[in-house]
């Protein structure tokens, strides 16, 4: 909870930082996550748990597509929100739920409740309006919510303690964000050598942002079942789709006002659901 309470504030972050190009914010995120996270690795003697990671073949691939996938993901976050696509973000992350949902029933044979196909059918009619509306597909919510859904599933599968992990991931794309950095100083067309040092202190900040809920969300997922993921998912969306329409003034059409009527009456249909199978399940024990 903790951990999309935090995400669902990160487009007031984004905006304060606009000014700067979206892959060069990324690349800063990376290596103010490692710094930010390299002390806790020290501190807490997990350091072993690293060199073992770098020398097995088995944590490492995992870690290496996880690590791609994230840094995808964070990119069109941050590009979304700075071109104005706040609402599209949200309603990415409004899919993102219902996708787990459904990685849980295919890979993980966890079985659905008539509600629940009720709840992935009307989802699907949302995107579906969208896409009429629209004249084509959804692209970046549909990128957002599907490449967060990978992310879980990967770091679900991954055998890797949650803070080694997300080290390992940041520590993997490190060198490339780096380079970055540099290639675009040397050719004088970055913002980080010229900024004044507020606005290096504000980029600072993506650090501890960005690992803190990365890690609670890592934490919990490998403890929690797919499909109650879902549950909990949708409290940062609900604050993207607020600040979207009344913070930052994005148009909202009827159009949108359909695809997330069915997205909300989804999952408003799963949760009743689940939270009536728990109680079943309570009252058994």
């Amino acid at each position: 909870m903790l951990a999309f309470l935090i995400w669902g504030c990160l487009p007031l972050y984004w905006k304060t930082l606009d000014r700067m190009p979206p892959l060069e914010i990324l690349c800063h995120r990376v290596f103010w996550s490692f710094w930010t996270m390299l002390p806790v690795i020290l501190c807490t003697g997990r350091l072993g748990h690293i060199m073992v990671i770098l020398g097995s073949r088995a944590r490492l691939l995992p870690l290496a597509a996880s690590s791609l996938v994230l840094s995808g993901n964070w990119l069109l976050f941050i590009w979304a929100v700075n071109s104005g696509r706040v609402l599209e973000t949200s309603l990415g992350y409004f899919i993102n739920p219902l996708l787990n949902i459904l990685l849980g029933m295919i890979l993980f044979r966890e079985r659905l409740r008539p509600a629940a196909w009720v709840a992935v059918a009307l989802a699907a009619a949302g995107v579906g309006s969208q896409i009429i509306s629209l004249g084509h597909l959804p692209w970046t919510a549909l990128s957002l919510g599907g490449s967060f859904a990978l992310y879980g599933l990967i770091r679900k599968m991954a055998p890797v303690e949650a803070l080694p992990g997300l080290f390992m991931e940041t520590l993997l794309i490190l060198p490339a964000a780096l380079a970055w950095l540099l290639w675009e100083g040397s050719k004088g067309t970055g913002v980080t050598f010229a900024a004044d040092p507020s606005f290096l202190l504000l980029l600072a900040a993506s650090g501890p942002l960005t690992a803190l809920p990365l890690f609670l969300f890592a934490f919990g997922v490998r403890r929690l079942r797919m499909t109650s993921l879902g549950l909990l998912q949708y409290v940062s969306p609900t604050m993207t789709f607020f600040q979207g329409v009344f913070l930052f003034g994005e148009p909202f059409s009827l159009s949108s006002l359909l695809t997330f009527s069915c997205i909300w009456a989804a999952l408003a249909l799963y949760s009743w659901d689940s939270l009536g199978k728990g109680r079943t399940a309570a009252q058994r024990t």
